[in-house]
């Protein structure tokens, strides 16, 4: 069995990107996390910041990529614009539906306007950059502030190849995933902040929280979305959406809303 995740849709409720132009290019990066095994009361996985993470991979969109984004300009009525786009696949482990197996997965979307910098800001959000700052993470004993000018660097002297060759296979479920064996995430927030270093706009960001338990034939399976209220439970194969999960630009500029869908496919 396997999972798969993608932005499903956006609606563009405001867009403006200056007195000349209504329209914006809007893309997204990923990054999918699988925590320490989920034990005890259910309830508690809403508490995933304090979990260490085993495996990472990171992506993102592919529309417009390299170097741009979608489209999309408000409009009354306000309509929707299909994308399907981030789409993540991957293989859930061999047990995870072994009698009682969980396993605790987070993925957090991030949203950026294309300016200056989109080539960089997704080269930011590929397994070898990630594989980069982890590895410097370890070396500095987590020092964030090394593993983030290790990043850049790496940044900077790759990234022009890098996108070229990743963008065929980004988000697809090819590549590995990273292993991380550390807490991760002030380690997220400094390649944020490192992307935001290459002059595109951060918008927003949306962080999802899937749960899976083996229960011996099949497994049972719910989502703890951006709002902060758990899913009901499904059993094996099925689909749940998220609807009109709102993106709000700092400035009031852009307001968009995102529709995802999360499948466990046999």
């Amino acid at each position: 069995m396997f999972l798969h995740i993608t932005l499903h849709d956006v609606t563009p409720d405001k867009t403006h990107d200056h007195f000349l132009d209504s329209t914006v290019e809007v893309y997204q990066t990923w990054l999918m996390t699988r925590l320490d095994p989920l034990v005890g009361d259910p309830g508690t996985i809403k508490a995933t910041d304090g979990r260490a993470v085993q495996l990472a991979r990171t992506g993102y969109s592919l529309r417009g990529a390299p170097d741009d984004g979608v489209s999309l300009e408000a409009k009354k009525p306000a309509q929707a614009q299909l994308v399907l786009d981030p789409q993540i696949s991957f293989d859930l482990p061999d047990d995870a539906i072994n009698k009682d197996q969980r396993y605790l997965f987070r993925l957090q979307f991030f949203w950026w306007e294309s300016d200056r910098g989109t080539q960089k800001v997704r080269t930011t959000f590929s397994d070898p950059t990630l594989q980069v700052f982890v590895d410097a993470m370890q070396a500095t004993k987590e020092d964030s502030a090394s593993a983030k000018a290790a990043a850049a660097k790496w940044v900077d002297e790759n990234w022009q190849g890098l996108v070229k060759a990743a963008v065929v296979a980004s988000g697809v479920g090819a590549n590995p995933w990273v292993q991380v064996g550390l807490q991760l995430l002030p380690g997220i927030e400094t390649l944020v902040q490192l992307a935001v270093s290459h002059g595109d706009t951060f918008i927003d960001r949306h962080q999802f929280v899937i749960s899976t338990r083996g229960t011996g034939d099949s497994l049972e399976w719910f989502v703890v979305p951006p709002t902060g209220d758990p899913s009901a439970s499904t059993k094996g194969v099925g689909t749940q959406s998220f609807d009109d999960l709102p993106v709000l630009e700092g400035n009031g500029n852009t307001k968009l809303r995102g529709t995802y869908v999360v499948r466990v496919i046999d």
